[in-house]
């Protein structure tokens, strides 16, 4: 591989290592931006959650006392169920009028005590009397047996009255639990489309990373591996270099011998001729 297509590729890797940094900051700044949404979406959530509560709290609480009524009611009408009937097996068939048998009461008593009466006459007009009086009596408690009955019969329907009004404050509750309910839930799909975007942009800043360090890691390898293919190429050179300096100090050394070896020939040959003719010719 030449230094070229090394440079090209480490810069093509630098490009995409740096395009997915890039990317991982964008999708880091918009899960920042999903959070505060999500921060806000709670913040709506809560009151919601608040006033369900609230109504839960206050639908219980009428419940509670709807059904203490309704037992109270059962009770009264149970109660004038049963005095109604002993009314009528102690009265089965009779019909009482105080105000009629008060007057003939003393229509009889005037007779008695105004008209002269015979023995028989007046004994029978006051067995009468006496009849009419435990009649009155009877009439009386019959009339407050009925006015009790009345009177429990005006608690029943009071007691219906509060039952209804309770039921119907419940159902005016319940829709606006119902109400407050469906605008928690549009606020909760929105939240929940979040939090989806909030994982979504997770991962791709996962996979981001990822493809950023696997592009690094390409680059660094192959920074490692330029940088040992040059101490090769270095090593190599300085091995060349030794070896052709070694060649010179070689070539250098065997020229000095042959130097050295012509100046002892040369002095060889001067001391030869000194000899024979006794003079030195250059």
């Amino acid at each position: 591989m030449t230094d070229t297509a090394v440079h090209e590729t480490s810069e093509t890797l630098k490009e995409e290592r740096d395009r997915f940094n890039s990317q991982v900051k964008e999708l880091i700044l918009k899960s920042k931006e999903i959070t505060l949404k999500i921060n806000e979406l709670h913040e709506l959530v809560d009151p919601f959650k608040e006033k369900g509560a609230s109504f839960d709290k206050f639908a219980v609480a009428l419940q509670s006392n709807l059904k203490n009524i309704k037992s109270e009611k059962k009770s009264l009408v149970k109660k004038v169920s049963s005095v109604s009937s002993n009314l009528k097996k102690m009265y089965k068939g009779e019909s009482f009028d105080p105000s009629a048998l008060i007057k003939e009461i003393k229509k009889l008593d005037w007779i008695v005590q105004t008209e002269v009466l015979s023995g028989k006459k007046e004994d029978e007009l006051s067995r009468k009397v006496i009849s009419l009086e435990k009649r009155l009596r009877e009439s009386e408690h019959y009339m407050g047996v009925k006015s009790e009955i009345d009177s429990l019969q005006d608690k029943i329907d009071h007691l219906r009255y509060l039952s209804e009004m309770h039921a119907d404050v419940i159902n005016d509750i319940l829709d606006k639990k119902f109400k407050v309910q469906s605008e928690s839930f549009k606020v909760m799909r929105a939240l929940k489309k979040e939090h989806l975007k909030f994982r979504k942009t997770n991962v791709a800043i996962k996979e981001a990373k990822k493809q950023a360090d696997i592009y690094h890691g390409k680059l660094v390898v192959l920074i490692n591996g330029r940088k040992k293919e040059k101490k090769l190429l270095d090593k190599k050179r300085n091995e060349q270099k030794q070896e052709r300096q070694k060649q010179m100090l070689k070539d250098k050394t065997e020229v000095k011998k042959k130097e050295s070896l012509a100046i002892e020939k040369s002095h060889d040959d001067m001391f030869s001729q000194l000899k024979k003719k006794g003079k030195i010719t250059l």
